[in-house]
């Protein structure tokens, strides 16, 4: 029974840079989501710069630093993509006075 409850505990995933390597990752379902920016930013397959205007996604949906990763649904064996954050459009309002 503790081995099973330790399963589920910890996870292995692998995230994905730009070119698509790949990087297992272990981590426990109740760590944050900044415990894989951690990882990665200490990983040889990423440089530490080329995370900057990035984002981890899962399934579609960005991951927050201060989600946990066991409520965001990263599930043992799933990949997480490091991508280009989305920005939202800068619209610059102008105002004229008469």
């Amino acid at each position: 029974q503790p081995i099973q409850e330790f399963q589920k505990l910890l996870l292995e995933f692998t995230f994905q840079n730009e070119q698509g390597v790949a990087v297992p990752i272990f981590v426990n379902t109740s760590d944050r989501v900044e415990s894989i920016w951690m990882e990665a930013a200490t990983t040889r397959a990423i440089h530490r710069g080329s995370l900057k205007g990035k984002a981890f996604y899962h399934n579609g949906k960005r991951l927050k630093s201060n989600d946990i990763i066991g409520d965001v649904g990263i599930a043992d064996h799933d990949t997480v993509r490091l991508v280009v954050r989305k920005l939202q459009p800068f619209i610059r309002v102008k105002t004229i006075r008469n």
